[in-house]
């Protein structure tokens, strides 16, 4: 079934309408400024005409049933495998939007701070099956982002850290309340054991990252070496002990991981959520983004 309509980098950024926001730069250190002109800012005029239409239903819908006016947040999902690059993707995309926008706030959280904390994950069985969708507090992630929705930030939520491997223990972030919400993770998409509500269910946009496994795998391979490098002198993060391995065995320990978990979790869970998403942004080697696929529907 073909449901997404597909553009190459050069039939995409022939799109862009407007040179309002080419001068935009980057307040982040992203190597790539060319993908600014190319693929994100005819992705974010894209975004525009759901965020203008949204608002503008919002109101009428409101004024319909004499309801008390509220500006609802925009929210958007992103999601996509596991070192596919997600949260450079979110970092860039909110950068942006908050210059496209600058009277708005826009925010970015991770769906990671909602994953269980190692304790519960190793108390119900379940710590190798870590990034799994049994693995996250979903309950507590769709009250969450229901609570953003109907305004009523600020509201905390958990931190998780890649260095700990966990959540980090007696800290909390702060979200003030946005106009424009990015949730990235693995888990936005998916609806699993059919529950009533779904995070999907309080999205306004979704975006998916694809790539090819075997590129994921070696950007996979790549975090955790730099992970490694960043905490070889840190005796408290989870992977001390394994920075001090021989670098074949580094990597071993991560081609078992990917085999393990990530490529079943990949296959079973994450992959088949890529037909919810709006917009398809597939990479290519050394993460360029080649193509784009546009939902029809």
């Amino acid at each position: 079934m073909q449901i997404f309509d597909r553009y190459s980098r050069d039939e995409w950024k022939g799109l862009k309408k407007s040179s309002e926001h080419d001068h935009i730069r980057l307040s982040s250190d992203y190597g790539r400024p060319e993908e600014i002109q190319e693929i994100f800012l005819p992705l974010i005029e894209y975004m525009e005409i759901s965020i203008n239409h949204i608002k503008a239903l919002n109101y009428t819908q409101q004024e319909y049933v004499k309801a008390e006016k509220r500006v609802e947040p925009f929210v958007i999902g992103l999601s996509g495998g596991v070192s596919v690059g997600k949260s450079t993707v979110s970092t860039v995309l909110c950068d942006l939007l908050r210059q496209v926008y600058p009277e708005k706030r826009v925010e970015v959280i991770n769906t990671d701070g909602f994953l269980h904390p190692n304790a519960y994950l190793e108390a119900h069985q379940i710590m190798d099956r870590k990034g799994f969708p049994e693995s996250y507090d979903m309950d507590s992630l769709i009250r969450f982002v229901n609570d953003v929705r109907q305004a009523k930030a600020p509201l905390e939520y958990p931190i998780y850290s890649h260095e700990l491997y966990d959540i980090v223990p007696n800290q909390k972030a702060v979200l003030e309340q946005p106009n424009i919400l990015i949730v990235e993770g693995v888990v936005v998409l998916q609806t699993p054991d059919n529950p009533m509500i779904t995070l999907k269910d309080f999205l306004d946009f979704t975006i998916y990252v694809d790539a090819e496994f075997e590129n994921v795998f070696q950007w996979f391979v790549d975090r955790y070496q730099a992970i490694f490098d960043k905490v070889k002198d840190d005796p408290s993060s989870y992977y001390y002990e394994m920075a001090h391995w021989p670098k074949e065995q580094t990597i071993e320990f991560a081609r078992n991981i990917w085999a393990t978990i990530n490529t079943p979790n990949l296959e079973n869970y994450i992959a088949p959520t890529k037909n919810r998403a709006n917009i398809v942004l597939h990479k290519g080697k050394n993460h360029y983004i080649d193509e784009i696929l546009v939902r029809k529907f």
